[in-house]
């Protein structure tokens, strides 16, 4: 019996089907043929071809073909008898796998091809290692002997030829996609010598035209990208499509499958269906990208600019719109484009059946850039003040080109010349003084001055606050509210000043000391207001007296009139059944927001039993 252990498969899927050949001619298992598939590893596969009885007519070409649902591999070996004799195997078996001896034919042909072949020395059938091929023992012998000795077997000697070389194999599944308007098929090949490549639909050979290109370009050692590109696809293009790669060595199959709309219920990959464009408006003031794709179900739609994702902006708008039955047109919306808007755009669309893109250039001849400088600061805008302050200065210096307009604001309101305001503005170069002047400032002329400077390059702003202090004003009388239950005075007076000034009560010639009975509370009421108030918490006799107000800041101070308090507050009780009577009302209040409000209203006797109800 002599066995042939021809082909070591490797499969990620089970291999579905396995044949052989001899020549052209399939062999069938059955009288002195056996065929095997034994599965050794994970993803490798033994396939085992067994001749009894061998003849010199067994000799030539056999070719071993395994395939599954991605493709198909074949690997060919060639047996070759020398001499004429019928090779006479009794006992015991010769074992070769592809691996042995493509190995061993090498070592003989690096050293004497010419002269030498190899011979096997032969296990009895028993004898078999852990995965159940018999041992092989190698040695190299000379041509000129015709017979070779195995055990007390006389065998002929049989001359195996294996070239040095690749048979054609697909690593990788083939991929699809569309690039705009086409319909790209690509595999990955590996193959040595350089194969035929032949490309099918169907049963039927594919041949370039103007519509299809097919393509080979190799990516590295022994290794080819193929390409088959269909220009405009339609319906009729989809089916079953096949990359034969044929060389001595074997050939091989990749398999791809183009299903368009109708043919899978379930859902199938986006596809666009017209070529993109772009559409600007009359105006130039709106850009639209519209694309129209089909796809099962819906799919996600992304814009890129380069590599970098499009989003949604107060400028760009983008949109999926059915227009019919699994049929979206998709747009991207540019407001008021301009130069930096320039530059490839993509269109990607995908769903769970696949993906496809969609290329387009946006061109947009840029304005020229205009010449200049947008105005900058030469020195720190200041604040200065002459004649004793009777003048303010305002001063800025700025570099710009062209020519800026120069604009002053108080806040908020536009600064325009007067007898007190003096704008004034001196050039020399591309630099510009700016002044503005203010004579006899007083507090309303306090507060933000804003110096705005603008050119067509850019905008600039200098900011300056003026604080204009004055003498405090006290232009009221004191007034001294009374408050019964606490037996309690409060002296209130109005000063006006721009800051809070300095306040001291005097009780004659005396200054009042802030004690347990004494406080000094000062509250602002508005801009350049506020209210003085000295506190006395239960009132004896000797608080009664006169009192004024000295308010002081830095530019001086101010006295108030003098107020006298003659009567202290003494709680009167009630008359049993007579009733309450207010004899002080609540007064009008103003007060700034956060800050506490009192209201005070007094009864002519004291009445603890009265019930007190406030509305609003």
């Amino acid at each position: 019996m002599f066995k042939l252990m021809a082909v070591d498969l490797v499969a990620r899927r089970h291999t579905t089907l396995y044949s052989k050949y001899h020549g052209k001619k399939i062999v069938k298992e059955g009288g002195r043929f056996k065929m095997s598939l034994e599965q050794d590893q994970k993803s490798y596969y033994m396939a085992r071809l067994e001749i009894t009885s061998v003849e010199n007519s067994d000799s030539g070409d056999y070719r071993a073909v395994a395939k599954n649902k991605l493709g198909e591999g074949t690997a060919t070996i060639n047996l070759n008898f020398e001499g004429g004799d019928k090779p006479k195997l009794k006992d015991s078996t010769v074992c070769i796998t592809a691996g042995d001896f493509a190995r061993d034919l090498r070592e003989a042909t690096r050293t004497r091809l010419s002269t030498e072949c190899i011979k096997w020395k032969c296990m009895p059938e028993g004898q078999r290692d852990q995965k159940g091929f018999s041992p092989l023992y190698r040695r190299v012998y000379s041509r000129t002997r015709d017979k070779t000795t195995c055990g007390d077997t006389s065998v002929s000697r049989i001359n195996f030829r294996i070239p040095d070389g690749k048979a054609p194999r697909f690593p990788k599944k083939p991929t699809i996609r569309q690039d705009g308007d086409i319909l790209v098929m690509e595999c990955i090949l590996e193959a040595n010598p350089v194969p035929e490549i032949t490309w099918y639909q169907g049963t039927k050979i594919i041949s370039d035209s103007k519509r299809v290109r097919m393509s080979r370009k190799a990516t590295g050692k022994d290794t080819y990208l193929l390409t088959l590109e269909i220009s405009n696809p339609t319906k009729e293009d989809g089916g079953n499509y096949r990359c034969n790669a044929f060389n001595n060595f074997g050939e091989s199959n990749a398999n791809i499958a183009l299903n368009f709309q109708g043919g899978d219920e379930a859902g199938f990959a986006p596809s666009f269906v017209e070529k993109p464009r772009i559409i600007p408006n009359e105006t130039g003031t709106l850009i639209t990208m519209r694309c129209k794709c089909k796809a099962k179900p819906k799919p996600t739609v992304t814009w890129y600019r380069g590599t970098t994702v499009v989003k949604e902006s107060s400028k760009i708008k983008m949109k999926i719109k059915e227009k019919e039955e699994d049929a979206y047109e998709l747009t991207l919306e540019i407001k008021d484009p301009s130069g930096e808007d320039g530059g490839t755009y993509r269109c990607n669309v995908k769903n769970e059946y696949g993906e496809s893109n969609a290329n387009l250039n946006l061109n947009i001849e840029a304005e020229p850039e205009p010449e200049g400088d947008g105005p900058t600061f030469v020195e720190k805008p200041r604040i200065t003040s002459d004649k004793g302050g009777k003048l303010v200065k305002m001063d800025c210096t700025v570099k710009a080109n062209p020519k800026p307009t120069i604009v002053w604001y108080h806040e908020g309101k536009v600064v325009k010349e007067s007898s007190k305001i003096s704008i004034l503005i001196e050039q020399k170069n591309d630099i510009y003084y700016i002044k503005l002047e203010l004579k006899d400032p007083g507090t309303e002329d306090s507060g933000l001055y804003k110096c705005n400077i603008k050119n067509s390059m850019g905008e600039l702003n200098a900011n300056l606050t003026l604080n204009v202090e004055i003498i405090p004003v006290i232009k009221e009388k004191p007034k001294i509210t009374k408050i019964i239950k606490r037996k309690a005075v409060v002296v209130e007076c109005t000063v006006q000043s721009k800051f809070a000034p300095q306040c001291t009560w005097f009780k004659e010639a005396n200054a009042v000391r802030e004690d347990s009975r004494h406080s000094v509370r000062i509250e602002q009421i508005k801009e350049g207001e506020f209210a003085v108030k000295l506190e006395i918490e239960s009132c004896i006799a000797a608080d009664k007296g006169k009192y004024k107000l000295v308010a002081k800041n830095e530019k001086g101070e101010a006295i108030s009139q003098i107020v006298e308090l003659i009567d202290i507050p003494i709680e009167e009780e009630k008359k049993p059944g007579e009733k309450p009577t207010i004899i002080k009302g609540l007064t009008t209040l103003t007060v700034e927001e956060g800050k506490s409000a009192e209201f005070v209203a007094q009864l002519k006797t004291v009445d603890k039993t009265v019930t007190v109800t406030w509305y609003k």
